[in-house]
């Protein structure tokens, strides 16, 4: 077997810097850290972007990232500081806010271009995704041929919660980005290569183990500048929140992101935990439900309530679960996760496809990292095996496949069961691996035979169920439909 080659190794290093430090040299004046507080839902404290417009003294940013809160103030990199503001319009057919800074400060407003942007051209998002302390840029975002509204872009679950928050309107016209953008980037601006406004990034609604997101295009800059709808019942306290706030939090929550979060190194991204799910939240949208279901028939009872941790990569959108409570460890190439002592093993790995690879090698590689040696004994599990890859009409192309490992012994039985996830889309590949390592002590021990190693506990098939589940979830979040898409397996 051969390890990844350290040629195909992208290491992405992103400095950061904490509040009160020097600002990193490409700090913008005109975007902000938008920060609320005391706000409705789960949790109190909520990370965004906004961006000087129209004055030196106003800023943009997306309404659901405020709405409920009772302390907002915006965070000036430029400046070392933080400022209060107070909403002074909101527009929540497009869920946009604009915000007045308080005192003499004053930033550099940007200009938009209000004509839709036409379809391939590039933009880029500048501001705070992930919830880091230093801005950085965002890109390339792809402008999709996509729907013109936005109920046309997103899941129908996505669009009932969007109906149950009331806002943005499913008949707004969105801009299709190829690509998703990250939490804590709504309200950031999507920038042409002049430097101008063409879209306002969007979204952050849950969906599944993943979120939806997508960009309202700056021609509705116009309309919040005109909107006439009271400001004065989105910052309000807790006790007088109405249900339509407490209902838009939920709705949002894949938005808020927690800045403290674990983060681990797995391939070249950094995964950043962020949020907990039943397998009958996560298998909400699950990119293949019929494998999804045949895995839950066979492991038999009711298994909608076993928890997952979620990880998330903000900028490919590459999302993979762990059965809740293992910790997950960097290791070379990938990171690893170990159950019932190592008994059974967990491997990940997201990897940028680095510019004329073939994804298709980089996915050979993966196999073959994660396999025990040696490679020839490892047979395909047909039961358990994609024919052909699944392919999703954002470009998302996915395999699951299984092997025993039939290494000859006396005992006649394999030694180890695989199951695994290879997945990829623009430029990012997804490798997540579960591996039962004493399979020949567990048959034996079942039919009350002398085996070479101790029992396996009791529940050794129940956490391999969990682990085998994790595994058939990892995907990507959604981003524009392009049915264009070729598949590389």
């Amino acid at each position: 077997m051969t390890r990844l080659h350290p040629s195909l190794v992208v290491i992405l290093a992103v400095a950061v810097f904490e509040p009160g430090s020097k600002p990193p040299p490409l700090a913008r004046p005109d975007i902000l850290r938008v920060h609320a507080n005391s706000c409705a839902g789960e949790r109190q404290s909520r990370v965004g972007t906004g961006f000087a417009w129209n004055s030196a003294k106003q800023v943009v940013t997306a309404l659901h990232v405020i709405a409920g809160c009772e302390r907002l103030s915006v965070y000036s990199e430029r400046d070392q500081q933080a400022y209060k503001v107070a909403v002074v319009r909101v527009l929540q057919r497009a869920d946009l806010a604009l915000v007045e800074v308080a005192g003499t400060v004053t930033f550099p407003p940007i200009f938009e271009i209000s004509a839709h942007p036409a379809a391939n051209i590039n933009l880029t998002a500048w501001g705070y995704g992930e919830g880091i302390p230093s801005m950085r840029d965002f890109s390339p975002l792809r402008v999709a041929n996509g729907a013109p509204t936005l109920e046309g872009n997103i899941p129908s679950e996505v669009a009932n919660d969007l109906r149950r928050a009331g806002s943005p309107a499913l008949d707004l016209l969105v801009i299709s980005i190829d690509a998703p953008l990250a939490p804590g980037l709504s309200g950031a601006p999507l920038l042409d290569a002049s430097g101008r406004v063409r879209a306002i990034a969007d979204g952050g609604v849950h969906h599944g183990i993943t979120h939806v997101s997508w960009a309202i295009p700056a021609r509705y800059l116009a309309e919040l500048m005109q909107s006439t709808e009271s400001a004065a019942a989105i910052g309000v306290p807790n006790a007088h929140l109405s249900a339509a706030e407490v209902a838009r939090a939920e709705v949002f929550s894949a938005d808020q992101v927690d800045p403290a979060g674990q983060r681990i190194r797995c391939g070249t991204a950094t995964l950043r935990r962020t949020r907990a799910r039943t397998l009958l939240e996560a298998e909400i949208g699950n990119d293949s439900p019929q494998g999804l279901q045949q895995l839950k028939s066979f492991f038999g009872g009711d298994p909608s309530t076993i928890s997952f941790d979620v990880y998330e990569d903000g900028i490919s959108g590459a999302t993979v679960a762990v059965p809740s409570g293992v910790t997950l460890q960097s290791q070379g190439p990938a990171c690893r996760g170990s159950l019932l002592n190592g008994q059974i093993e967990m491997i990940v790995s997201v990897t940028a496809i680095p510019p004329g690879s073939n994804p298709n090698i980089i996915s050979s590689q993966f196999e073959d990292y994660v396999a025990t040696p040696p490679a020839t004994t490892w047979m395909a599990d047909a039961g358990w095996s994609y024919l052909a890859p699944f392919l999703r009409p954002d470009g998302l192309v996915v395999r699951r496949k299984a092997f025993a490992h039939a290494v000859p012994n006396e005992y006649g039985l394999p030694t180890e069961y695989l199951f695994e996830t290879l997945a990829a889309r623009n430029n990012t590949f997804v490798g997540v691996a579960a591996i039962r390592r004493n399979d020949i002590a567990f048959v034996l021990c079942q039919r009350g035979l002398a085996s070479p190693n101790p029992c396996p506990p009791p529940n050794y098939q129940q956490v391999w169920a969990q682990t085998a589940l994790s595994v058939h979830l990892a995907t990507f979040a959604i981003s524009a439909l392009n049915p264009n898409k070729s598949a590389w397996y």
